[in-house]
């Protein structure tokens, strides 16, 4: 098994992305975790571990009910 760890920062000032949340829709400076997310979780094929302090992205929820409907072990640790 390969074990991978993967560091993207939400502060971080050579990156800008657009805010998903419908209310602002602001540009913030950083990297797109929801974006990387999503991919990562699409991305798996055997599991997916999530340890966050709170899910409040609706994307990151659906790319993991996905992942479940398709075989893929999730556990998520909140």
């Amino acid at each position: 098994m390969l074990e991978q760890i993967n560091v993207v920062f939400i502060h971080n000032g050579t990156s800008r992305y657009r805010s998903r949340l419908i209310l602002t829709g602001h540009w913030r400076n950083g990297d797109d975790l929801e974006e990387w997310l999503i991919a990562a979780i699409d991305a798996a094929n055997e599991e997916v571990l999530v340890a966050v302090q709170e899910l409040s992205l609706p994307g990151v929820a659906q790319a993991l009910i996905a992942a479940k409907q398709l075989g893929v072990h999730v556990a998520v640790l909140l």
